[in-house]
């Protein structure tokens, strides 16, 4: 599972610094489930971007099984909900091979794209 939170720029003088915006998600926090799986599988976010339109998108890996992990992004819209016009239902997910693979950063270039970087390959 992915996990977002966020204090929105808009307010952030009514929260105390650091503190969860607790009209994002449900109390502040946002859980995705890529496959179904639940926690079994240990889907991690490491990084997040704010885009200027107020969502956030969150990188990391995405597992289907013990072995197989994926880059896996998902994109919330500001309030928490998962921005379903993003990718495959809100979510994309990247098989680079039958090894692990980790999205590990995630940043946003002035012309409005995304690039992730990570890792890719199992290691001996």
């Amino acid at each position: 599972m992915a996990t977002a939170t966020k204090a929105s720029a808009s307010s952030l003088s009514a929260f105390v610094a650091g503190s969860l915006d607790l009209t994002f998600g449900t109390g502040g926090k946002v859980l995705t489930n890529f496959y179904g799986y639940g926690s079994r599988f240990r889907d991690i976010g490491y990084d997040v971007v704010l885009q200027p339109d107020g969502k956030l998108v969150v990188a990391g890996r995405v597992a289907s099984t013990w072995i197989n992990a994926d880059f896996g992004l998902v994109r919330y819209n500001s309030d928490g909900s998962i921005d379903t016009t993003f990718g495959w239902g809100g979510t994309v997910i990247t098989d680079f091979d039958s090894g692990g693979s980790t999205a590990y950063s995630i940043a946003l270039q002035p012309i409005g794209k995304l690039v992730v970087a990570g890792n890719a390959g199992q290691f001996a």
